[in-house]
């Protein structure tokens, strides 16, 4: 599937469970992939999003696997807040929009056990960023060194 110029490519709510979302190309929209308020194992999968504001988005969401997807010239690449807990986010590309000076690859504001490994970042002012609000984030650095900051008092890195 493509969606071009739109406000959402893809958006999952409600109550909705086991969802593959795969293989689909999101161009210029607000929000390429929005998984929210109360779904459960949505998994994205080699899915591109190129220019637009937020890559991929879960918000409320629980266990939803985001794996190799390609986010490029997005300005805020994958975003975990408000509640997102038990999200794998795994083997992502990730390039930043550099004419943007507030581009963040990976925020995860408000959401607690989530793992985060083997991502790649380019182009990004801030890799990932983790509030104060979130607990027992796991991120495995894969040996990289992404520019990280973290107010969280229980993250966990490997």
């Amino acid at each position: 599937n493509e969606f071009e110029d739109c406000g959402f490519g893809v958006i999952v709510i409600d109550d909705t469970q086991q969802l593959l979302v795969h293989q689909n190309r999101i161009h210029g929209c607000s929000v390429g992939l929005l998984a929210a308020f109360t779904t459960s194992a949505t998994t994205f999968l080699n899915n591109t999003v190129t220019d637009c504001l937020e890559g991929i988005t879960l918000q409320g969401s629980t266990d939803t696997q985001v794996l190799n997807n390609t986010l490029e010239g997005v300005e805020y690449g994958i975003y975990l807040f408000q509640g997102a807990t038990g999200a794998k986010v795994f083997i992502n590309s990730l390039v930043g929009a550099p004419a943007s000076s507030t581009d963040l690859a990976i925020g995860i504001g408000g959401s607690s056990f989530n793992k985060l490994v083997n991502n790649s970042y380019s182009d990004y002012s801030l890799d990932i960023f983790i509030d104060a609000t979130s607990e027992e984030n796991t991120i495995n650095l894969g040996g990289s060194s992404p520019n990280i900051v973290d107010n969280s008092p229980s993250t966990i890195y490997h």
